[in-house]
């Protein structure tokens, strides 16, 4: 977060003591409060807590998500509420506090970004249309809410930093989280050839 200029132009703080369900984030100079949430189904999240051998069948039930909501965005794109993307992202939001913002992270690339593109930057996709239905289905709690998500891309090598309220992109190196996460498309093929592996 301290890297953006833009999407998030503040100086953050981590808060260190959250036992009583405090925020992740505040803002150093306004105190505006930052929950981050994994948006990950608790499988999903079993599956990567087991380490790297399990790291195949992870990024299979990510495809199998993604791949859920591209489905219903050509079928029915008005309609997201049967996707597990909506279910996940819903409850992640929940959860949140009506005096924070939620700071959603994904360290798979869930749609295709590139800075350079003009389609991309400005179509609708399955991010912008799950939030979008979750917003219609409860506007008192969540409209006007300021909610961010974080994903790589894969095509650029950085990370997209995502205003969902606005729309708004910014694309950081990936090189930040370098000592945590490595992304590079593997140059060995596997005998799954629908999975880009991530180092």
């Amino acid at each position: 977060m301290n890297d953006s200029r833009d999407i998030f132009p503040g100086r953050y703080c981590h808060v260190d003591v959250q036992s009583n369900g405090e925020c992740d984030f505040i803002d150093c100079s306004t105190g505006e409060k930052y929950d981050a949430k994994l948006l990950f189904s608790q499988k999903q999240c079993c599956l990567l807590a087991q380490g790297i051998k399990n790291l195949k069948q992870w990024i299979k039930l990510l495809i199998e998500e993604t791949n859920e909501a591209s489905y219903k965005l050509l079928q029915t794109p008005n309609n997201m509420k049967d996707t597990l993307l909506y279910k996940e992202m819903k409850e992640r939001l929940e959860s949140v506090e009506d005096d924070e913002s939620a700071v959603l992270f994904i360290p798979y690339p869930v749609v295709p970004a590139c800075e350079e593109s003009v389609y991309m930057q400005f179509a609708s996709d399955i991010i912008s249309l799950t939030y979008r239905a979750i917003v219609n289905d409860d506007q008192k709690k969540y409209s006007g809410k300021v909610v961010y998500i974080i994903y790589p891309s894969i095509l650029d090598q950085k990370f997209v930093l995502r205003n969902l309220l606005s729309d708004r992109k910014e694309y950081l190196p990936i090189n930040t989280l370098s000592p945590y996460i490595m992304y590079g498309i593997s140059d060995v093929p596997n005998e799954d050839a629908d999975i880009i592996m991530i180092q």
